[in-house]
């Protein structure tokens, strides 16, 4: 039976639903955001206008380099450069079974390393993600080596924000290198 680490769990969620609240200090995305119910498998809630965002927040140790591709380390240590985040194939199919239900809009938001912000809307990918991975990681949160699913979203599809929160690239624009 695997051992949960639950203050593992609890702790990068409240920073990762701090970091959320600081951004929309800034960037005035949402009028309000709350965490989920406990054992909800999204982090956030958010409300703006007439829609409702059921939102994952992830923080990753990897930066968006000048040229708009993303780096960082395998779990071998190895580096490598992609134009593409990954997403548990699980947890897209539950924000968009969600939006087919009852209408809530997925978002993805990226915190990476060097302070830039990623977000996909789910619901409106311009392209079929095309990359998919089944790899065995060390989950820190369960305490134990596991299997996971993971699908390629591309940089294409983000809303990219820069380290001081300024929207830089839109839904579906090319990348300027900066």
């Amino acid at each position: 039976m695997e051992e949960k680490n639950e203050k593992y769990f609890s702790e990068n969620e409240s920073n990762d639903f701090d970091k959320l609240i600081r951004f929309n200090e800034k960037t005035h995305i949402f009028e309000h955001i709350k965490e989920t119910e406990i054992k909800h498998y999204t982090d956030a809630t958010g409300y703006s206008m007439d829609r409702i965002f059921n939102i994952e927040l992830k923080n990753r140790n990897q930066v968006l380099l000048t040229n708009g591709k993303i780096s960082g380390c395998t779990q071998n240590g190895k580096p490598y450069i992609d134009d593409d985040i990954f997403i548990e194939d699980h947890k897209a199919a539950d924000m968009l079974m969600d939006y087919v239900a009852y209408g809530l809009e997925p978002l993805y938001i990226n915190f990476l390393a060097n302070g830039w912000v990623l977000i996909f809307n789910l619901s409106k990918l311009s392209v079929r993600p095309r990359k998919h991975l089944n790899l065995k990681i060390n989950s820190k949160g369960y305490r134990s080596m596991e299997f996971g699913n993971r699908q390629g979203l591309y940089l294409k599809d983000a809303a990219i924000y820069d380290s001081n929160y300024n929207l830089v690239k839109k839904v579906g624009e090319e990348w300027k290198t900066q």
